[in-house]
């Protein structure tokens, strides 16, 4: 696990946290019978704390009033979560609640969540787009290595892209764009980085890879130019009444049964 960005506040308490990544995680999740989780035991409510056991209510001293408004002055407290990001894990999943019951071990989940908030108006946002882009920058990490090796032989194709590599080679250029990489890696006793298995390195590298606001606008344009260029290639429209409109926001529109990765179109 790894944790990035911390900033504590304590009057009142107020935790922000930039990212946080866990690889090779395993959870138990039950759906009991009566539709509850068994995650749900883990935080214990005041009240049934106050219930067990003897009540002593009667043998404590009278305690001050408190004014109905005192718990509205009282400052929240809030934690907020940047980006939390899911590597490798494995979730053994068991549904009691329907008949007949299902059980299923999940493997490899890995994904991206962003904007989560101990706050209850605010919403998640999990990331899908963004899972093509990680593998993309990951893919020219490793042909960037081989690239710099074919420039030094005077070699190397006009573009990073234009690299490839073969499946012999890719061990190569994954352990040394692995090395290379500014990130917590796991090392020995004596401070020296670990021999991973190449789907280790892999794991932790794509955990550590953030995508970012322009990467996305980035993906977005080249979208809507894909569309624009089969359109003019079509004749069947003026090239000079086809153009490209930058959004406003990357969150689209929600609109039934359309996705959100998709090209709008308007007609003037």
């Amino acid at each position: 696990m790894y944790f990035g960005g911390i900033e504590v506040d304590t009057s009142p308490l107020n935790i922000k946290i930039d990212q946080i990544a866990l690889s090779d995680f395993y959870s138990r999740l039950i759906v009991n019978a009566d539709g509850s989780l068994n995650v749900q035991g883990i935080v214990v409510k005041q009240s049934d704390n106050k219930s067990a056991g003897n009540d002593n209510s009667s043998l404590a001293p009278d305690k001050p009033a408190v004014p109905d408004n005192a718990s509205a002055a009282a400052p929240k407290k809030m934690v907020r979560i940047n980006s939390l990001s899911l590597q490798g894990g494995t979730v053994n999943f068991s549904d009691r609640h329907i008949k007949p019951n299902y059980s299923a071990n999940l493997l490899e989940i890995g994904g991206r969540v962003s904007g989560l908030s101990s706050d209850e108006n605010t919403l998640a946002d999990i990331e899908r787009d963004t899972e093509g882009l990680r593998q993309s920058i990951f893919q020219r990490k490793l042909k960037a290595k081989k690239h710099k090796e074919l420039l030094k032989k005077g070699a190397a194709p006009s573009s990073v892209d234009m690299v490839k590599i073969e499946k012999e080679e890719h061990l190569k250029y994954l352990t040394m764009a692995y090395k290379e990489d500014k990130f917590p890696k796991p090392r020995n006793m004596v401070g020296l980085l670990k021999d991973l298995p190449a789907p280790e390195m892999q794991k932790l590298m794509l955990t550590h890879i953030v995508v970012k606001e322009d990467d996305l606008r980035f993906l977005a344009a080249q979208r809507a130019l894909k569309v624009k260029e089969h359109i003019s290639k079509s004749k069947q429209v003026e090239q000079e009444r086809v153009f490209l409109v930058e959004p406003k926001s990357l969150q689209p529109e929600k609109k039934e049964k359309l996705k959100d990765s998709r090209v709008d179109f308007r007609l003037k």
